[in-house]
């Protein structure tokens, strides 16, 4: 008697592990994290955003909020 033929012959035996380096899943998930954080810089204190590349843009949006604070009186 003839043995069917199949296309996968056997499992592999190999497991993948997974990478728990810096608290993630895997290489990429950290990778999109830091890029993020490279690319998204939110000054921490007044100095840090005067003196920051858009300082212009966050001086815009520190009016914006002080127009809304008066305006809501708080």
């Amino acid at each position: 008697m003839r043995k069917p033929k199949t296309i996968a012959l056997r499992k592999s035996q190999s497991q993948v592990k997974v990478l728990e380096r810096y608290g993630f899943d895997d290489i990429v998930s950290y990778a999109l994290q830091v890029a993020e954080e490279v690319n998204s810089f939110k000054p921490t204190t007044y100095h840090e955003a005067i003196t920051c590349f858009e300082a212009d843009k966050w001086m815009m949006a520190m009016n914006e909020e002080m127009k809304s604070l008066h305006k809501n009186k708080t």
